[in-house]
């Protein structure tokens, strides 16, 4: 079964980008571009992995969100990668802190990004020994 990735990003060219890179890798992906999107788009979708960004449109931003999506039970073991020109070591700990995986920062290197999330899959199967690979 193919893993599913939901992005969220507001930026429609980094949008498409990581959409086309990520399918092409053989993973299934979800796109949203605000915060509340995102949040029912993740309940919804169940992803393996979320990509998400910082800097969103609408009234939260992907910190709120990723505290959010840490909160729900339907996906709060669902790794989550931030991704962000903002890089300033507070909020790159602040994210780790509320759960995220790994924080990207911009511009990042495709090959280096889709590494970060083949890790980032490999280790939440590795943490599920009860679930089936797909």
């Amino acid at each position: 079964m193919r893993k599913k990735i939901l992005i969220v990003e507001d930026d429609e060219a980094q949008r498409r980008m990581l959409k086309i890179a990520l399918e092409r890798e053989g993973y299934t992906v979800v796109t949203a571009l605000a915060g509340q999107n995102a949040l029912v788009y993740g309940e919804l979708s169940h992803p393996d992995l979320i990509l998400l960004d910082i800097m969103l449109a609408g009234h939260m931003d992907g910190l709120e969100v990723l505290s959010k999506f840490k909160a729900s039970h339907g996906i709060a073991s669902t790794p989550i990668i931030m991704m962000s020109a903002l890089s300033d070591e507070a909020r790159i700990q602040y994210a780790r802190e509320v759960g995220a995986v790994d924080y990207v920062t911009k511009p990042y290197e495709l090959s280096d990004l889709l590494m970060r999330v083949h890790s980032a899959l490999a280790s939440r199967q590795s943490s599920c020994p009860g679930k089936l690979v797909g």
